[in-house]
């Protein structure tokens, strides 16, 4: 019970505060009126929304492919670009987002990211990047 006490206490000091709280990739984020992003994960989602993306993105600089899925690839890729992104695609920046396909649920967009990620996925993003005129040595 105390629980359900504390989640409502909070949530009637969000209320007072005038914050949002709306559903993105990631779960259930806290949404302020600012642009920015922390670690990798959006904080700013546009809109409370059921459809998932798989995206790909090329890093020129480095010649390489990273293939993901979000309800929101362009805020994603803000993700990947930022200063405070501390994971695998940091060394790599900066990325382009080359493709991005809707999908009509998480686990349709996980089965996709999933079969991108096979070698014929891969070439399948490489002939988009090679006619997308990115330099390209692969």
């Amino acid at each position: 019970m105390a629980h359900c006490c504390a989640f409502f206490c909070f949530c009637y000091f969000c209320a007072e505060k005038n914050f949002e709280w709306v559903v993105s990739s990631v779960g259930l984020e806290h949404y302020l009126d600012r642009v920015g992003v922390t670690g990798s994960n959006p904080v700013q989602p546009t809109k409370i929304s059921s459809m998932f993306f798989v995206y790909a993105l090329y890093s020129e600089k480095c010649n390489k492919i990273y293939i993901g899925y979000s309800g929101n690839p362009e805020i994603r890729l803000q993700s990947h670009n930022s200063e405070l992104n501390l994971g695998w695609t940091k060394s790599y920046r900066p990325w382009k987002l080359v493709y991005t396909e809707q999908c009509p649920s998480k686990t349709a967009a996980l089965k996709r990211e999933k079969q991108l990620k096979t070698a014929s996925g891969r070439s399948f993003i490489w002939e988009i990047v090679k006619c997308k005129n990115y330099s390209f040595e692969h």
